[in-house]
């Protein structure tokens, strides 16, 4: 049966566990007082079977194995222990009083460590096994690093193909970013929480008239100047404004020019946004400007067409009408305003003998006539027609008077060259004085209208001014 004899309480745990295995009470004795002595803790047992039995209960760090006992011999035992997945790598050490060397060969292939030969001196016993125990520690220490960096390496082998993954996606969207970056229609300029530039797309290299390459790093500043289309002084940066501290800023004004650095300008509509960080914090600031040169082109254009006569280039009956109603509104006892209206006279023999084209060259010269025949701060109108109005501001009837015979005069002078043809024309004018706030802008039009019907039935090309209006 196997013995195990326990460790003094004074030796410090865990020390190494020895199994002694040889069917001499003696030798397991002399072996067990030997290493206790050392500070190992000991297991005896009496031959292999028992040895066996007991490694499947007890670990133990190296196996002291008699070659000769009877029963299972030691080489048997061996075998046994290396078949063992437990046990295959704990190191024995053959006691054998037989030194040939073929026995020798035999332990040494059986996996044994050493050989210790009968009779043994306890000393060098002790070093032998404390050598082999040194050796085995460290052989286990080398295992236990080579599985950590094993694992590890597998770790950072994960780790890194987990980040080519990443790299690769970052690589697409990245790609995919700038792809649609490059496809949108608005300019974009990106810069950092300095203002300055990180991303520059097509757009923005048309409009600024800077390449990419020299335009990336450069202030925002240095590449986009905006300035005030009428007066040409620099407007406030949006960027700035957002670094700053304020949100998204769009461009309230309708009148930013962008100067490009090929000298050419592009009326823009621009709006600037944060770039945030996670916790919220300013990184940089996205621009997106768009050329609107044609539609602020358009749009002043159908604002003047609402306001003006085509073919003349006077204001039309609709602005005139308006105009009109705010002299209205702002007339009082010492600023009075007197309201012309002209009708050609003999006009439609123009249109009778030349026809209509012939009629709008001659109309366009009537309107010439008309803007150097009265003050310049007047308003000539055409109402419609071969119809005009002049609005005399602070002007009485006595000095209209002067003014519409004046305005006569030159028209009766006047030789309307069309068509290799020359035309003399005559005009009936009727003169309201706007003495009073009172009255609607048709009521003092159709008044004027009137006043010109009279000068007309009169015979034409003579004045006749209004009285006693009353609405």
């Amino acid at each position: 049966m196997p013995l195990s004899i326990p460790l003094a309480s004074s030796i410090p745990l865990p020390q190494p566990h020895l199994l002694v295995v040889d069917d001499s009470i003696t030798n397991r004795s002399l072996l067990f007082n030997a290493l206790t002595n050392v500070g190992y803790q000991v297991t005896l047992a009496s031959n292999g079977a028992a040895a066996l039995e007991l490694v499947q209960a007890i670990p133990v760090d190296l196996v002291l194995l008699d070659v000769l006992m009877q029963g299972m011999s030691g080489f048997e035992t061996c075998r046994c222990l290396r078949a063992n997945p437990a046990t295959q790598d704990v190191p024995v050490i053959f006691i054998t009083g037989i030194d040939d060397t073929e026995s020798k060969l035999q332990g040494w292939e059986l996996g044994a460590v050493d050989y210790i030969t009968k009779p043994f001196e306890p000393q060098e016993a002790i070093a032998r096994i404390s050598t082999h125990l040194r050796l085995c520690r460290f052989a286990k220490a080398l295992e236990q690093q080579n599985q950590q960096l094993r694992i590890e390496v597998e770790q950072r082998e994960q780790a890194e193909a987990k980040l080519r993954l990443l790299n690769a996606e970052l690589l697409r969207q990245r790609d995919l970013a700038q792809v649609t970056l490059n496809a949108i229609g608005d300019a974009v300029i990106a810069t950092d929480d300095h203002g300055c530039i990180q991303t520059f797309n097509p757009v923005a290299e048309h409009l600024t008239g800077w390449r990419a390459a020299e335009a990336l790093t450069r202030p925002l500043s240095e590449i986009f100047r905006v300035v005030d289309e009428d007066t040409r002084q620099p407007l406030p940066n949006l960027v700035e404004q957002v670094l700053q501290g304020q949100d998204s800023v769009s461009s309230a004004e309708n009148n930013r020019l962008l100067l490009a650095a090929d000298g050419a300008t592009f009326a823009i509509h621009e709006t600037a946004s944060p770039i945030r960080a996670a916790d919220g914090s300013t990184i940089g600031v996205v621009l997106v400007f768009r050329d609107v040169t044609q539609v602020r082109q358009l749009v002043k254009q159908l604002a003047w067409q609402a306001s003006y006569d085509s073919l003349t280039q006077l204001v039309n009956r609709r602005e005139f009408e308006h105009r009109l109603e705010l002299a209205i509104a702002i007339n009082s006892l010492y600023t009075h305003h007197t309201l012309c209206f002209v009708d050609l006279d003999d006009f439609k023999q123009v249109n009778d003998s030349c026809g209509h084209a012939a009629g709008d060259d001659v109309l366009q010269q009537v309107s010439q006539v008309l803007q150097t025949s009265v003050r310049k701060t007047d308003l000539v109108s055409r109402i419609g027609g071969d119809e005009f109005a002049v609005l005399l501001y602070g002007c009485d009837t006595t000095q209209a008077q002067w003014i519409a015979q004046n305005l006569c005069q030159n028209i009766a002078a006047h030789p309307f060259q069309t068509q290799d043809r020359a035309f003399q024309l005559g005009a009936s004018v009727g003169l309201v004085e706007i003495s009073t706030a009172v009255g609607s802008t048709s009521q003092w039009l159709n008044a004027a209208d009137a006043a010109c019907y009279e000068a007309k039935r009169r015979g034409g090309n003579q004045i006749y001014i209004a009285s006693g209006i009353a609405f």
